[in-house]
């Protein structure tokens, strides 16, 4: 029996039913409410947060509300520090790659710190 011109061989028109299956079911995923896309938007924008990334701390001057919990997260490849110029304040002890520190803030007030570990690298939390 002569194969029709435009349908391919079987194992290729396996190989495009996959690959169309696999590109419809990420197109539904990517629109769904899936709580796993739902937190990985969240981890992206979380609130509150200063990444550390590049020898900076992004960013560089955050404003909260009293009692709000602020999470630097190390995205650097080398170990940082947190530490307030008043270390009773802030003080994370060295953060490798991947590990974070947070802190509730009480009191009303500027709270600038840097990193001890690179003094160029420098932020502040503003609470209101």
């Amino acid at each position: 029996m002569p194969r029709c011109p435009h349908r391919p061989p079987g194992n290729q028109r396996a190989g495009v039913l996959l690959v169309a299956l696999a590109l419809a079911v990420g197109a539904v995923a990517c629109g769904s409410d899936h709580p796993h896309t739902a937190a990985a938007a969240t981890t992206i924008a979380r609130p509150n947060t200063v990444i550390i990334e590049d020898r900076t701390f992004n960013p560089r001057e955050l404003t909260v509300r009293v009692g709000d919990v602020v999470t630097w997260i190390n995205q650097d490849i080398v170990e940082h520090e947190v530490v307030g110029l008043d270390p009773n304040v802030l003080d994370s002890g060295k953060l490798g790659q991947a590990q974070s520190y947070s802190k509730t803030f009480s009191k009303a007030g500027r709270y600038p710190y840097y990193c001890s570990i690179h003094n160029e690298m420098k932020g502040t939390v503003v609470v209101q």
